[in-house]
């Protein structure tokens, strides 16, 4: 029994890019919160059990990194300005998969998981000019005179998100294939991350009001390797 236990059992990895953003809900247009999609990656390494030739359950360990940013973006300007705080999420997923095989080495795979999620990351206070530190080369004065008085609140370290996927798979050999999936990762509660400013002094003018919020919700497209301990 144990023999024919470990046979059943795959182990995978995968790398993709992952995109997720802000949800700017009120307040001015100038000041506003974005993901940085050029840091966001996502990885994951996972192990499945087939139930039978073609429908496993699983558990994977993930991680993603992304630079969560306050963006300047005065419409009169033409230009904008970014300060943000890296917010790693790591994830264990429960996960299960159906296998349709379209010829002898090419199939889709079907599949479903639950992302259980710790943000690893703490409430960052805004006290002063958040852009302060990028100035006008030419007059050596910073190129955003603000005042903010809020900051960025973690709502909901642990979270559990539902997460369908759809994917393609190549096989090398008789064991191992080479993967391609896409996937949506869905919040069903409230915001993970919270950005709200009581009050920001700008242009000679005071504003109040920002709220901008961070559900999690987001898109990813991987490529990966599985090898499969047995071979029918």
């Amino acid at each position: 029994m144990q023999n024919a236990f470990a046979q059943d059992i795959s182990f995978g990895g995968r790398i993709g890019r992952f995109y997720s953003d802000w949800n700017n809900v009120s307040g001015p247009d100038f000041l506003r919160s974005e993901s940085s999609s050029a840091e966001s990656w996502a990885f994951e390494v996972y192990a499945n059990r087939y139930m039978s030739k073609d429908f496993s359950c699983g558990l994977g360990l993930g991680f993603v990194s992304r630079n969560s940013m306050l963006c300047y973006e005065p419409e009169s300007e033409g230009f904008g300005l970014g300060s943000g705080f890296s917010m790693p999420i790591w994830s264990i997923s429960p996960m299960t998969a159906k296998e349709f095989g379209l010829s002898d080495k090419l199939g889709v795979k079907l599949g479903v998981s639950l992302p259980i999620n710790l943000i690893e990351a703490s409430d960052h206070k805004y006290i002063t000019n958040p852009f302060a530190m990028v100035f006008d080369g030419e007059t050596g004065e910073p190129f955003v005179v603000m005042e903010v008085d809020g900051g960025t609140y973690v709502e909901r370290k642990v979270s559990v998100f539902i997460r369908p996927e759809l994917g393609l798979f190549y096989k090398l050999g008789s064991n191992g294939k080479l993967t391609l999936d896409a996937m949506y990762g869905f919040n069903p509660g409230d915001p993970l991350v919270v950005r709200e400013f009581k009050e920001v002094k700008y242009d000679e003018q005071v504003y109040s009001g920002f709220r901008h919020e961070y559900k999690g919700d987001y898109w990813a497209v991987t490529i990966g390797y599985e090898y499969r301990l047995f071979s029918k």
